[in-house]
């Protein structure tokens, strides 16, 4: 699956790219933790690509998962979590990669 690291930045966009035309364009668009002052640290498609994973800091939920669906070009949250659970809440996640059957997710 092919990840993404983009330091201080606080959307995740998804573009389509047109290789006869040689563009991108904005398919989508999403504020983690739905402010402006969150930063996203990494973003990674599962294998199947119908989810992205996200991390990076978001106000204490720092591991975000969305399905994208492709017919409507749409991101949907379906989980945040603090990295480490509720005892460790507040760690910020640097990179995540999903394991190759796709039934695990590591975050560092």
């Amino acid at each position: 699956a092919a990840g993404l690291s983009l330091g201080s930045f606080s959307d995740v966009i998804v573009y389509k790219f047109d290789d006869i035309a040689q563009t991108l364009s904005v398919v989508t668009s999403a504020a983690p933790g739905g402010a402006t002052n969150n930063r996203v640290n990494s973003v990674r498609w599962s294998q199947d690509d119908q989810y992205l994973a996200v991390t990076g800091a978001f106000s204490g939920n720092d591991l975000i998962l969305y399905k994208f669906n492709r017919g409507t070009g749409s991101l949907v949250e379906i989980q945040t979590i603090a990295i480490g659970g509720q005892t460790h809440g507040g760690v910020e996640g640097y990179s995540l990669d999903w394991s190759p059957d796709g039934q695990y997710l590591v975050v560092g």
